[in-house]
């Protein structure tokens, strides 16, 4: 972080991301995978994964009604594949931002009005895109 400035104070804004795995695009998503190179059957089973999936259960040769409810969110792929989507994101700041699993901090140093304005511009521009 730059250095302070006498009467300068330090704007930080903490964002939970908690119910973001399962509210996010997901078809944002595919194209982001697309971006960074995954293609073909991986793209294709991903894509089904989050659009098409549901679940049931067997035991003893008896199963359940499947359920269409997509619980992708709670596998182990969901914070790998937010991470993915949330990659870029910082990449619309002048603030710092630390990113981690499910919340992100972004911060930064206000001597002045024009400091806290880009505050505020650069919370807008975080969003999730």
């Amino acid at each position: 972080m730059a250095n302070a400035i006498q009467g300068s104070s330090v704007h930080a804004v903490v964002l939970g991301f908690a119910k973001a795995f399962e509210k996010f695009p997901h078809r944002r998503l595919l194209r982001k995978l697309q971006y960074y190179g995954i293609h073909g059957p991986p793209l294709k089973w991903l894509e089904s994964f989050l659009t098409q999936c549901s679940q049931l259960v067997v035991w003893d040769g008896q199963s359940s009604c499947p359920s269409e409810r997509n619980f992708w969110c709670t596998t182990g792929y969901s914070p790998r594949l937010f991470l993915v989507y949330i990659n870029d994101s910082p990449d619309n700041v002048q603030s710092s931002v630390r990113v981690f699993t499910d919340d992100a901090l972004l911060y930064g140093v206000v001597a002045c009005a024009a400091d806290c304005d880009l505050s505020r511009s650069d919370l807008s521009n975080l969003k999730l895109k």
